[in-house]
């Protein structure tokens, strides 16, 4: 409330704003940063310089920092085929195609590498340009992989020593 003077007499006037519309806005707001923390898979936002803007709960998990530590980490620490000016031309591709996917290793706090499929997209908000990704880690995959490789070469070579003929019926 605030006194006014109004045709010489004085009076108190207050100024009535609906705040519902900004209360949903910032409760959506949270919302999604609610879910952007608990969801299984590990999210980056990262500047077009390397540097980490946004994490979450996952991904710290997964590479075994605190938030307060991933977000002073370059990316290319993370991501060694993003380093030796490589990120840059990922950036370019990015910036053209508006997205990509693609298979990298990236690497924990404790010096481990593991394979990840990363997909991007190129996020614009408010006049910035960000590298958004999400990756998904590959470990069990390529074990499987590999075991699959293994038993199809020994497969292969019983196949070739055998001299006579198989048939199957």
């Amino acid at each position: 409330l605030k006194k006014m003077e109004f045709n010489g007499d004085e009076r108190l006037g207050a100024i009535i704003q609906d705040i519902s519309q900004i209360k949903q806005v910032q409760w959506l707001s949270r919302l999604a940063g609610t879910v952007a923390d608990n969801i299984t898979t590990p999210i980056f936002l990262v500047q077009f310089d390397g540097r980490c803007r946004y994490v979450n709960d996952q991904a710290c998990r997964e590479l075994g920092y605190e938030l307060n530590e991933i977000l002073s980490v370059p990316i290319q620490d993370l991501i060694p085929e993003f380093s030796d000016g490589r990120w840059a031309g990922y950036c370019d591709s990015l910036k053209k195609d508006k997205k990509l996917l693609i298979e990298l290793t990236m690497m924990r706090k404790n010096g481990e590498e593991f394979p990840v499929e990363l997909r991007a997209n190129l996020l614009k908000f408010e006049g910035y340009e960000f590298f958004f990704f999400y990756s998904h880690d590959l470990s069990k995959r390529k074990i499987v992989e590999d075991a699959l490789s293994e038993r199809e070469a020994k497969y292969r070579l019983l196949i070739e020593k055998v001299p006579d003929v198989i048939y199957t019926a």
